[in-house]
């Protein structure tokens, strides 16, 4: 090669690399100013910078400090643009653009929670001696075939931490066949009565079972007709209602006689 045209070839790559210097120099004032916060002569240096680019490299790198600088501005659209138009609107551009925005918005939120605000106790009305209803801050939630459910919250009310085996035996009616066999029935039988008062409230945390034994969620206030009837003096159980039947009423009315 002639030393001329070496001379010029030299020279050409030069200026080039000079070129590709400035353009990383000034992409880099620019996410300095960015990350300063001021947008402003962010987006001075951001087009500075856009007058030296030459090649297919200098626009993939200016077009990703563009979306930094988006980013940093609070303008995810702009972000999102701008890595789609360097990465040609792909999947990954656009998931990588979302991360950065939810990066960004993390690091903008503030850190200190909020107080949480108590829930108020609810008030659970449970009637038996005038129908079946069973009221959850005044919002009707049983049906008339609810007896049972609505007797195991009654006993509660007054038994806290009755055990699970003498529950049963006192609310379940007598049974037909073999102990053993009885046993397992009325297990599976209590467990579909507490079931069915949790769905009644709507809360799995309103009738607690632990170590064997049964009790009724603190987060409310508990009322029951039947248990205001029976701590009265002198009261005829023979005077209850005919729905209410089941070992532990059959016992006090059998007191009384």
């Amino acid at each position: 090669m002639p030393r001329g045209r070496r001379r010029a070839d030299l020279y050409g790559r030069a200026v080039s690399a000079a070129r590709s210097l400035r353009l990383t120099s000034d992409l880099l004032r620019a996410r300095v100013c960015a990350a300063q916060g001021d947008a402003a002569q962010a987006a001075a240096r951001l087009q500075q910078a856009r007058r030296r680019v030459r090649t297919p490299t200098d626009d993939v790198q200016w077009w990703d400090a563009a979306a930094t600088i988006h980013l940093a501005a609070g303008d995810a659209v702009g972000s999102v643009m701008a890595l789609a138009t360097v990465q040609g609107a792909t999947p990954s551009a656009l998931h990588r653009a979302r991360a950065q925005a939810r990066r960004r918005q993390a690091e903008l939120a503030p850190t200190t929670p909020s107080p949480a605000v108590p829930r108020a106790p609810g008030h659970v009305d449970v009637i038996l001696l005038s129908g079946v209803h069973l009221r959850v801050d005044g919002e009707e939630r049983a049906t008339p075939r609810d007896v049972l459910p609505l007797l195991l919250l009654t006993y509660l009310m007054t038994h806290d931490g009755a055990d699970l085996a003498a529950t049963a035996d006192l609310l379940l009616p007598p049974a037909r066949t073999g102990r053993a066999a009885d046993e397992r029935r009325d297990a599976a039988r209590l467990r579909g009565l507490i079931a069915r008062a949790r769905h009644l409230l709507g809360d799995p945390g309103a009738v607690l079972v632990r170590a064997g034994t049964l009790s009724l969620g603190r987060g409310y206030t508990w009322a029951a007709d039947l248990n205001t009837a029976l701590a009265t003096p002198g009261l005829p159980l023979g005077t209850l209602p005919g729905w209410l039947a089941c070992p532990w009423l059959d016992d006090l009315r059998e007191s009384q006689v």
